[in-house]
């Protein structure tokens, strides 16, 4: 079962900005265009709370054709290393992201 744990905007550089809330992070969340992609193993997007970079985003396409795209985030949170994977999906003209 996959839970939203965020809610995104488009912005007009290609990216996204929203909030995320789960238990170790609540936050704003920004993702921008990565100005160094050069190939197609580098992420499309580059995951920033306030500055701090937090993680990557890759565009993928769904076996039915849909485009979402898959968010890996990596914090540390009370001496612990936190790992958050998900899927920023186009719902009703924004986006969520759905944990997995």
């Amino acid at each position: 079962m996959s839970l939203v744990i965020g809610k995104f905007e488009a912005t007009p550089k290609g990216g996204f900005k929203g909030q995320i809330r789960t238990l170790d992070f609540s936050g704003s969340v920004s993702l921008h265009v990565n100005p160094e992609k050069t190939g197609e193993n580098d992420p499309d997007l580059l995951a920033y709370s306030h500055d701090i970079p937090l993680g990557k985003a890759y565009k993928r396409t769904s076996q039915e054709g849909n485009d979402y795209h898959r968010v890996l985030l990596s914090f540390p949170s009370g001496g612990k290393k936190i790992v958050i994977e998900g899927n920023l999906v186009p719902r009703n003209g924004k986006f969520e992201l759905f944990y997995d």
